[in-house]
């Protein structure tokens, strides 16, 4: 896009790549319609706009699609069909931070499809794998807390969302939350959410959406302290959830989701 071209020259932030799942360009419009003075607007309206197509044989996932997009070949190709399955088949056709990464540059990741797991000897400045991932491990170590609870809440808040089970595991991540830069406005975020779901259970299809402060907190605290030259960024389960459980309710989420959104984009801009 020409706005982050022409800031990277000026400034030496980083390229990000920033993954919306399942976001038509229509809901885009809708959006930057409603709030013309918002981030995601004045993004727009500096950059160049693009539309690409994929020929990816059979069903559409984002766990087969997206890894089309990260290695640059087709699913009739790559191979990778399935969560989680092993990548062995795509060796050939790297990801591009694996790729990029191997050059020599400063890269990122943030919960990018297929990611998981961590690589072995990882050189990244920062990795943590998708929201599906089997296990919580990242890099560095001390981020595994945010990954524990991003994988724990993306289980139990399935077709079905439950109500919140507190068990010594979640006390001890949530506290070391505010020590990998989650905010104090994030956690009251979080608890006003928490109680608006004990007064109103229809809140309780929303809950998703709050994994989403929560991501973009400490990936804001990773840009800032790790400086990397380009940051892979995804956010998959909470579109997805969100468009899949009907447009009625998507309507009504999806003004916090892009509230959120714009925001992040003020916190790197």
């Amino acid at each position: 896009m020409i706005k982050a071209h022409q800031k990277t020259a000026k400034t030496n932030a980083p390229i990000i790549l920033y993954e919306l799942n399942e976001v038509p360009w229509r809901v885009f419009d809708w959006y930057i319609k409603q709030r013309p003075g918002s981030h995601m607007a004045e993004l727009f309206k500096e950059s160049g706009l693009y539309t690409t197509r994929t020929h990816d044989k059979g069903e559409l996932h984002p766990w087969s699609t997206w890894p089309s997009l990260h290695r640059g070949v087709y699913n009739t190709t790559h191979h990778i069909n399935f969560i989680n399955q092993d990548l062995s088949c795509a060796e050939e056709f790297p990801p591009l931070w694996q790729t990029l990464t191997e050059l020599g540059i400063r890269v990122g990741v943030f919960g990018s499809m297929q990611s998981w797991p961590v690589p072995v000897g990882s050189k990244y400045c920062f990795y943590i794998p998708d929201t599906f991932a089997q296990t919580p491990e990242t890099q560095p170590k001390n981020y595994s807390a945010y990954q524990s609870l991003n994988l724990r809440q993306t289980r139990a808040d399935g077709a079905v969302t439950q109500s919140v089970q507190m068990n010594s595991n979640m006390f001890t991540e949530l506290a070391t939350l505010p020590f990998i830069g989650v905010r104090f406005i994030t956690f009251m975020q979080l608890t006003r959410h928490l109680i608006n779901e004990k007064i109103d259970a229809r809140y309780r299809s929303r809950r998703a959406l709050m994994q989403a402060p929560l991501g973009f907190d400490v990936f804001c605290m990773h840009i800032r302290k790790r400086n990397p030259s380009f940051v892979h960024f995804s956010r998959i389960m909470s579109l997805a959830r969100c468009i899949a459980t009907g447009n009625m309710r998507f309507l009504r989420t999806s003004i916090q989701l892009w509230k959120l959104t714009s925001a992040f984009l003020n916190a790197v801009h």
